[in-house]
């Protein structure tokens, strides 16, 4: 997989997301992440190869920085 070109301006850019409900917080918690506010960099932006239920759509891969308690 590689980022498609006219997104790799994104690569590298910090993001946050806020865990609002308690869907979310069930989910981040199996993933190891505790707090409310998560954190990470955007790794990846383009299409995924492969994989028929990704369709056309573009996705975002993200590496979220977090302390696994």
């Amino acid at each position: 997989m590689e980022t498609l070109p006219e997104y790799q301006h994104l690569l590298g850019q910090r993001i946050g997301i806020k865990n609002t409900n308690q869907k979310e917080h069930l989910l981040y918690e199996n993933t190891g992440m505790k707090s409310e506010q998560h954190v990470g960099s955007i790794r990846f932006v383009g299409k995924l190869i492969n994989n028929p239920k990704a369709g056309d759509s573009i996705w975002i891969g993200v590496e979220w920085d977090y302390d696994a308690e």
